[in-house]
C-alpha cells in the first residue's frame, strides 16, 4: 500500500490554503468519494483535508484514510505503516504467527533496529481476546496491534498523533473485520457473530397400528383402498435478515451532538431516540443508519446548550459504542 505525500518539510501557506480546501470541500460533500459521517459536513470535511496536509497526503487519500470519532483522528493499521514508509523509513514484520507478531522498523540513515511485540498473552490481559475480530482472526489482529506500537514509539513525527482504527474498536466493543483491507474513514458496519444456522427439524410421523379387517358379509362391496392421509407440517418461517447498524462513526458523530446539546443523560438519550424514531431504542448501536440520520437532523434543529464553566469539571466521555447508552 502506497500514499501520495506531500513534502510536509516545505513550508505551507495556511492562511491562502484554508480557502482552497474549502473549496474543494464544497465541490466533493455532496459525492461518495466522502465517506457517509462527514457527507455534506463542509466545515469536518475542510478539517479532515487540512489535517491530512499536516501530515503530509493528499486531500482525497485523507478523507479515504481519515476518520475522526469523539475529537480524535483513526485510520487503519497498514494505513499508519504506509505513512512510515512514504516517509522514507523502513518497517517490516519480523515475527508473524496467530500467538505473536514482532514488527521492526529503522528511521532513516539510521542503524538502529527498534522492535515491538504484541501477543496473545497481551490480548488475554487486556481482555479483548474474546472479540470476535480476535477469534477468527488473531494474526491480523496481532499485527495491527503491534504496528500500531512501534509507529507511535518510533515515528511519532510521521503518523501525526494517528491512532489505529483497530485499537478504537477493541477499546469500545466494535469489530471491524480485516480480511480485505478498508480504509478508516469508510461506513464501516458493526458486525456481529452469527451462530450455526439452523436446520428445520422434520417433525417424527409415528406410523399407525393397523386397523383391524373384520370378514366381509354376503353381498357386501369390497370397500376401496383407504389411504392415510399425509400429517400437516406446518413449515417455519424464513428468517428475516438482520437489519443494518449505524457505522461507529456515525454513532460517534450523534453522540458529540448530544453533548453539544446538553443531553448528558442516559435515560433522557434513549427516551429521546424512542420518540424520534417511533420505536424502543434500548442503545444507540441499534438504530438503523436512517433512523441515525433521523435522529441527528432532530438533534440539530434543538438549541446548543451554554458553554460550560471553565472552573467546573469535564463531565465523564461517555462509551460511544457502549450497551447501556442510547
Amino acid at each position: 500500500m502506497t500514499l501520495a505525500r506531500i513534502d510536509p518539510a516545505q513550508p505551507r501557506d495556511w492562511i491562502g490554503l484554508l480557502p482552497a480546501a474549502a473549496e474543494l470541500a464544497k465541490s466533493v460533500a455532496g459525492t461518495n468519494f466522502v465517506p457517509a459521517p462527514m457527507r455534506h459536513d463542509v466545515p469536518a470535511i475542510t478539517a479532515c483535508i487540512l489535517y491530512g496536509d499536516e501530515i503530509g497526503i493528499g486531500p482525497m487519500v485523507s478523507l479515504a484514510k481519515i476518520s475522526v470519532i469523539e475529537g480524535r483522528p483513526f485510520v487503519a493499521a497498514e494505513t499508519l505503516r504506509a505513512l512510515v514508509l512514504a516517509a522514507g523509513h523502513e518497517i517490516w514484520p519480523d515475527v508473524l504467527t496467530t500467538n505473536a507478531v514482532t514488527m521492526a522498523g529503522r528511521r532513516h540513515g539510521s542503524d538502529i533496529i527498534s522492535r515491538v511485540t504484541f501477543t496473545m498473552e497481551d490480548a488475554r490481559r487486556a481482555r479483548i481476546d474474546g472479540k470476535p475480530n480476535w477469534r477468527m482472526y488473531p494474526q491480523p489482529m496481532l499485527l495491527a496491534r503491534a504496528s500500531a506500537l512501534l509507529c507511535r514509539a518510533t515515528f511519532p513525527d510521521v503518523i501525526g498523533g494517528l491512532s489505529a482504527a483497530e485499537e478504537f474498536d477493541d477499546a469500545f466493543g466494535t469489530d471491524i473485520d480485516p480480511q480485505p483491507s478498508q480504509g478508516a474513514g469508510t461506513n464501516v458496519r458493526q458486525r456481529r457473530p452469527r451462530g450455526p444456522k439452523r436446520q428445520p427439524q422434520s417433525p417424527t410421523v409415528e406410523a399407525a397400528a393397523p386397523a383391524q379387517i373384520r370378514p366381509l358379509l354376503p353381498g357386501e362391496p369390497q370397500p376401496a383402498a383407504h389411504t392415510a392421509a399425509e400429517p400437516s407440517v406446518e413449515r417455519p418461517a424464513a428468517l428475516a435478515p438482520e437489519p443494518e447498524r449505524v457505522s461507529r462513526g456515525r454513532l460517534g458523530t450523534l453522540h458529540g451532538t448530544y453533548r453539544r446539546k446538553g443531553i448528558m443523560d442516559r435515560a433522557a438519550r434513549r427516551k429521546m431516540a424512542t420518540e424520534v424514531v417511533g420505536r424502543e431504542v434500548p442503545t444507540s448501536a441499534n438504530l438503523t443508519p436512517d433512523e441515525a440520520d433521523k435522529l441527528l437532523d432532530h438533534l440539530r434543529h434543538l438549541p446548543d446548550a451554554a458553554e460550560p464553566d471553565v472552573d467546573s469539571p469535564e463531565p465523564e466521555p461517555e462509551l460511544p459504542l457502549g450497551d447501556d447508552d442510547a
